[in-house]
């Protein structure tokens, strides 16, 4: 019997919980996880340090402005990549091929357009409203307003839009490129990652005879 494939792409809003539900959805399922992991993965393949690699990932500095395009685009542009042009297609091959060989949870690094064709991939995006998001940002980044908090959510948030919309031609936080979409503020962590593990069994079931 075929091992039952499962992947999990998770686009999130800064503050949202999506990483910490994304472990625990890779800890419910005995699943890799895959997020700042990424990181180490990529350095190695582009004997770049991490820093750098942390500081250019998700951020506009390229050409290739389509999904469609993207094909024709890396050839004709080979001389000429930035180093983000260069970030996304290692990224873009590494996900690719994580998705394919391994079940695993995948967060962020426009995941959901990547894998927009593999039919074993639950696309989802975590988002809150700033209620819930504030005190988590500023703990996790050690401020200590919620103006700060604010203004460092929206500053992410927009550069994880850009990023997005830019080199995949697609619409970040749409319902284009997401199965399931939820508030983590109105159920909580737990609660959200229970209510996607009843979507994900229903989900992966369907797709056992793809």
């Amino acid at each position: 019997m075929a091992e039952k494939r499962m992947v999990f792409a998770i686009g999130r809003r800064c503050g949202s919980g999506g990483r910490e539900i994304g472990k625990k959805l890779a800890d419910h399922y005995g699943i890799k996880f895959y997020d700042k992991e990424i990181v180490t993965m990529l350095a190695e393949r582009m004997n770049m340090p991490e820093e750098e690699i942390a500081k250019l990932e998700e951020k506009v500095t390229g050409h290739f402005t389509t999904k469609s395009g993207f094909a024709a685009a890396k050839d004709s542009l080979l001389g000429k990549m930035t180093k983000s042009d260069r970030l996304y297609l290692s990224e873009y091959a590494l996900i690719a091929n994580l998705a394919a060989t391994e079940n695993c949870v995948i967060v962020g690094r426009s995941g959901n357009a990547i894998l927009a064709d593999n039919p074993h991939t639950l696309h989802l995006h975590i988002f809150a409203d700033d209620d819930f998001r504030i005190p988590r940002v500023k703990e996790q980044y050690g401020l200590t307003s919620d103006a700060e908090a604010k203004k460092m959510m929206d500053k992410i948030d927009k550069e994880r839009r850009d990023y997005f919309n830019y080199y995949t031609g697609e619409g970040w936080g749409t319902t284009d490129t997401h199965d399931f979409m939820i508030n983590s503020a109105t159920f909580g962590i737990d609660g959200t990652t229970e209510i996607i593990i009843n979507v994900a069994d229903r989900f992966f079931a369907s797709r056992e005879d793809d």
